[in-house]
């Protein structure tokens, strides 16, 4: 049976899916402004050539927040509500 290893950027994008359920646009729009910040807080800081790094890793956080907050603006929508469940 196949086993099927996600790419890192595919990591970063299910990680921010899941954050997102539940968000309202403004509260998207937030995390994008977070997520911009946090990767130009990263880019101050010496990278290693050649390795998966946090800079590459918050440049896909943040090109995910922004395609969110972009699709939710243009169709006036909001994410999936969280669903509870019960023990």
């Amino acid at each position: 049976m196949p086993v099927y290893e996600y790419h890192p950027r595919e990591l970063a994008q299910i990680s921010v899916l899941r954050e997102a359920r539940g968000l309202d646009l403004e509260q998207v729009q937030e995390r994008s402004k977070m997520a911009l910040e946090h990767e130009e807080f990263v880019l101050t800081a010496p990278q290693e050539g050649g390795k998966l790094t946090t800079l590459d890793i918050a440049s896909w956080h943040r090109i995910e927040w922004a395609r969110i907050a972009h699709v939710m603006a243009k169709q006036h929508m909001s994410v999936t509500p969280r669903t509870t469940t019960s023990a």
